[in-house]
């Protein structure tokens, strides 16, 4: 009720995703009211591309570990990885509340020589991880509101898998800028991976067409010339 009232009341209220666009509508907030803004990412300076990438079989996950980013499904896909890429590793950068449950469940997957845990990592010091990633999986379930590391790994061009999120679709274009999956679904994750893994040319069309995506829509000048935009049309309108 406090959000209704505030929204429906407001001159322009913002969004980060078409998704959460169609949630502020079912409150009966007016359409002509919402506008759908992204968050920003440094594209310039920080999350650029390696000069050169080297396949190195390494699979990177960076968020928070929670139940609802779903990491759990991609180490149960890591032993069919393992089957066609022997060599495949894991970086699975980030903390959280699940995180004793996963190094439980690699354990029982007997892949600890496979997974590494980097605990959480400064922004700054994200970029040079994506850089050595081969493919940046996104195994998120339920819910994501706007996948910002997914705009940053893109932006580094990485190979990505993404599942059929509502948030992702602003971001991820299946086949294009990178590979959609359902969710919950260990053996079409893995799929993809080995797919990406395995041809080379495929993961650098896919890691090329999604900077460039990401660097026409999430760039920060961008973002910021769209509020700018926005609030010079809202004080227009007030004056």
């Amino acid at each position: 009720m406090l959000k209704r009232a505030v929204a429906t009341r407001s001159a322009a209220v913002t969004v980060v995703s078409r998704s959460m666009a169609t949630d502020l509508r079912r409150l009966q907030v007016p359409g002509a009211a919402i506008h759908v803004i992204p968050m920003g990412v440094d594209l310039q300076q920080r999350f650029c591309p390696a000069p050169r990438r080297k396949s190195a079989e390494k699979l990177l996950y960076a968020g928070r570990l929670t139940e609802q980013k779903g990491v759990r499904y991609l180490i149960d896909a890591l032993p069919i990885i393992a089957e066609s890429h022997p060599k495949v590793s894991l970086i699975i950068a980030g903390d959280g509340q699940e995180k004793q449950n996963l190094q439980k469940k690699v354990a029982e997957r007997g892949m600890q020589e496979r997974v590494v845990f980097a605990g959480a990592v400064k922004n700054e010091s994200l970029a040079a991880l994506y850089r050595k990633a081969d493919v940046v999986v996104f195994p998120s379930v339920e819910r994501e509101g706007f996948g910002l590391v997914l705009v940053e790994a893109l932006g580094c061009e990485c190979a990505t898998v993404v599942t059929d999120l509502p948030g992702m679709a602003d971001i991820v274009t299946d086949g294009k800028t990178g590979l959609v999956i359902p969710q919950k679904n260990p053996e079409r994750l893995a799929e993809s991976v080995i797919r990406l893994l395995s041809d080379p040319q495929l993961r650098a069309r896919l890691g090329h067409a999604g900077r460039r995506h990401v660097a026409q829509r999430f760039d920060w000048p961008i973002v910021a010339g769209q509020y700018r935009d926005l609030i010079n049309a809202v004080a227009g309108r007030g004056s």
